[in-house]
């Protein structure tokens, strides 16, 4: 792995540490920080729900964000699987998740996260579930 490759890496894993902990839900200001890390120019998608497609900004990926977190409001446990870079500025992390949906019951998926950085911030967001 080339020293800028993993600063890639690097940068995006803090990233992705920062989301595990805000859908914890466990930890105070934790969406606040993982807000922090993107840029206003966001442009994030989404493939579902009434957040489905293509979006342009930090605010909208905000709203979405809150309200994922409040769907999930008892958390979601993430375990990792692999992480891939494109040696350019995309990061992939694949990994399986669980909890409990709003009505109680067990929830599990398998997921991507794509992030694409520049200067430290997210400026791409693509969340894939399969």
């Amino acid at each position: 792995m080339s020293e800028s490759q993993s600063e890639l890496v690097r940068a995006a894993s803090r990233v992705f540490d920062l989301q595990v902990v805000a859908m914890g839900a466990k930890v105070p200001n934790a969406i606040e920080q993982f807000l922090e890390c993107f840029a206003e120019n966001l442009v994030w998608r989404f493939p579902m729900g009434k957040y489905a497609g293509t979006h342009e900004s930090k605010a909208s990926f905000e709203e979405f964000f809150r309200y994922a977190c409040n769907h999930f409001s008892t958390g979601l446990t993430f375990y990792l699987d692999r992480v891939l870079s494109d040696d350019k500025d995309t990061v992939a992390f694949e990994f399986h998740d669980e909890g409990l949906n709003p009505k109680g019951e067990p929830y599990k998926a398998n997921v991507t996260i794509y992030y694409t950085m520049q200067n430290d911030k997210v400026t791409g967001y693509r969340e894939y579930f399969g």
